[in-house]
C-alpha cells in the first residue's frame, strides 16, 4: 500500500494546496477528502486482496466484505481522522508517508485481527471485559463467529479429521 498511499498524499498536497492563514481549513478539507474517498477504497482493496490471497471464491469474498467492511470503516472513522489531522497539518511533507505507514502498522494489525475474527477478543481485552492470559483464548472462542476456525488449537473439523486419520493409519514394523 505504500506506493498507493504516497501517490494519494501527493494528490492531496496538490489538489488542496496549503495557503497562508488557512492551515486549519486546508487540513480539515484534506482529512475529509481522505476519509470520504481513500478510506473506503483502501478498505475495499484490503478485504478483496485478503480474500484472493486466502483462495476464497467471489461469493466468499462478498460474504467477508459483508462481515468486515462496515465495522472496519466505522472504526477507521474513529481512529484515522485524528491521525491524518496531525499528519496533514503538523508533520513536515517529507515525513508524512513514514508517519502514516508507522501508524498503519497498528491499523493493519487491527484489520488482520478483524479479518481472522479475533476482534471480539481484542475488543474484550481493550475494554477490560477479558484479562490477558489463558482465559483470553477462551474469551476468543466465545467471541468468534460461527463457522470461523477454532483459536489456539485444532478446530472441531480438523480434530475429527485427525482422529479419522489416526484410526485408519497403517503402522509399519
Amino acid at each position: 500500500m505504500g506506493p498507493i498511499v504516497g501517490q494519494w498524499l501527493r494528490f492531496l498536497e496538490y489538489s488542496v494546496p496549503m495557503r497562508a492563514g488557512q492551515a486549519v481549513q486546508v487540513t480539515v478539507k484534506r482529512v475529509l477528502l481522505d476519509q470520504i474517498v481513500f478510506a473506503p477504497v483502501g478498505l475495499t482493496l484490503f478485504v478483496g486482496s485478503m480474500g484472493v490471497m486466502e483462495g476464497r471464491s467471489r461469493a466468499q469474498i462478498k460474504q467477508k466484505f459483508d462481515d468486515v467492511y462496515w465495522t472496519a470503516l466505522k472504526t477507521n472513522w474513529k481512529v484515522w481522522p485524528a491521525i491524518q489531522a496531525a499528519n496533514l497539518g503538523v508533520v513536515p511533507h517529507r515525513y508524512r508517508l513514514p508517519f502514516q505507514q508507522t501508524c498503519g502498522i497498528m491499523w493493519n494489525t487491527y484489520l488482520s485481527l478483524l479479518n481472522s475474527r479475533w476482534v471480539g477478543l481484542v475488543g474484550a481485552l481493550l475494554t477490560g471485559q477479558a484479562k490477558p492470559g489463558i482465559g483470553a483464548v477462551e474469551e476468543a472462542r466465545r467471541c468468534r463467529r460461527p463457522g470461523s476456525p477454532d483459536i489456539g488449537g485444532i478446530g472441531q473439523h480438523d480434530a475429527s479429521n485427525a482422529s479419522r486419520r489416526v484410526g485408519t493409519s497403517k503402522r509399519h514394523p
